[in-house]
């Protein structure tokens, strides 16, 4: 890995004589060890004499200061290098077949800022400062934070990150979902999803339509309920559509505009002591097209 466009060909050592590839080596490291901040890092560097080895750096020379690591960070983010590496490495994945690209999920979780928290009247909203963010947990707890939202795309089958958007934490999940999805298509990759799966703080009807019409695959996004007491009749508290015995309907694919759901028994999912004949007098069994728009 060449850091010649990160720092100037005269500077062979980076800030203040440390090697560009050993703080880079600790930012990385950084990570691995799941150390929270560059001021833990520092003291990590201090106090672990072989973990200070491991990243490159002399034993016996000065260890870096947190500003020369937070200048460091800064000018590694503006190169693009980061951005770069990653690309590669996905490409990297789909050749060595890690990677399938069947369906493809988004989803956020929040990145708590170093910096003290402030009101919103004192905030900088120029989508580049940390801001107010508020989100319900995987639990359903409503958590709230001042920060960052780190937005993903991740490979279903793998579970493999494939992309990624870093946005203040007020920006809402479902405006940073078609980012992530022109990013995807902009960096070329050769493989494209026939399925984005989103959780229910994307249910958006301009989203189900971007999905269909500019990326040419099938949505599918958790219902959400915005407040609703019951389900339309014919669907149950997800809103998936199910049958006259409560059964949820089998989804079959796309046919056109038409999302296809067939009977649960006729596709072996469910034994229904009333067989297909209950819905349908057909062999294929009860047949049920929803036009997505």
């Amino acid at each position: 890995m060449q850091f010649s466009n990160l720092f100037k060909a005269s500077d062979e050592r980076g800030p203040k004589g440390f090697s560009p590839l050993s703080m880079f080596y600790a930012v990385i490291a950084m990570r691995i060890e799941g150390i929270p901040n560059v001021s833990s890092l520092v003291r990590r560097l201090k106090s672990d004499l072989v973990f200070k080895y491991v990243c490159g750096f002399e034993v016996i020379e000065k260890t870096p200061s947190d500003s020369t690591f937070s200048r460091f960070i800064t000018k590694l983010e503006n190169s693009g290098l980061i951005k770069l590496i990653f690309n590669a490495e996905v490409g990297q994945a789909i050749d060595l077949g890690l990677v399938e690209l069947e369906s493809a999920a988004v989803d956020a979780t929040q990145i708590n800022a170093f910096e003290k928290p402030v009101p919103k009247s004192k905030i900088i909203d120029d989508g580049q400062h940390p801001n107010w963010g508020s989100k319900r947990d995987t639990n359903g707890n409503q958590i709230r934070w001042f920060g960052w939202k780190y937005h993903l795309i991740c490979d279903t089958i793998s579970g493999l990150p494939i992309g990624y958007h870093v946005t203040p934490a007020s920006v809402h999940d479902s405006k940073a979902a078609e980012y992530l999805m022109q990013s995807f298509t902009e960096r070329k990759i050769k493989i494209r999803p026939k399925y984005w799966m989103f959780d229910s703080g994307y249910d958006a009807v301009w989203l189900y339509e971007t999905v269909i019409e500019k990326h040419k695959a099938t949505p599918l996004i958790a219902f959400n309920p915005k407040g609703a007491f019951a389900a339309p009749e014919g669907f149950d508290d997800s809103l998936h559509p199910v049958c006259s015995g409560g059964y949820k309907l089998t989804y079959w694919g796309k046919d056109g505009d038409y999302l296809k759901f067939r009977c649960p028994h006729a596709t072996g999912h469910v034994d229904c002591s009333h067989g297909m004949a209950w819905c349908s007098n057909s062999n294929y069994g009860y047949c049920l097209k929803l036009n997505w728009r």
